[in-house]
């Protein structure tokens, strides 16, 4: 159930790939996301397009902050404009 759950939610987020997400929708990504599994995040920063790719290792209620390969990162939530896990 929780697997057909997350596949839900992340095509929700497929179809909203251009668009801002909202505070709601987030927080019900950040929720069902495995901390354990690496994570794509796109956001805005000014007129450019940047991912990050890693472990969402935690998140509050302005930053997600991502760990990868590369280091670490700390994405404000108003400028994420998708979520996928890898």
């Amino acid at each position: 159930m929780l697997n057909q759950y997350k596949k839900l939610v992340l095509s929700k987020v497929k179809e909203m790939s251009e668009e801002k997400m909202s505070d709601h929708m987030l927080s019900l990504i950040l929720s069902t996301i495995d901390r354990n599994a690496d994570c794509k995040i796109v956001w805005g920063e000014g007129d450019k397009e940047k991912v990050g790719r890693g472990k969402i290792t935690a998140d509050d209620d302005n930053f997600v902050f991502l760990v990868g390969e590369r280091g670490k990162v700390i994405v404000n939530k108003h400028n994420i404009i998708a979520i996928k896990q890898m």
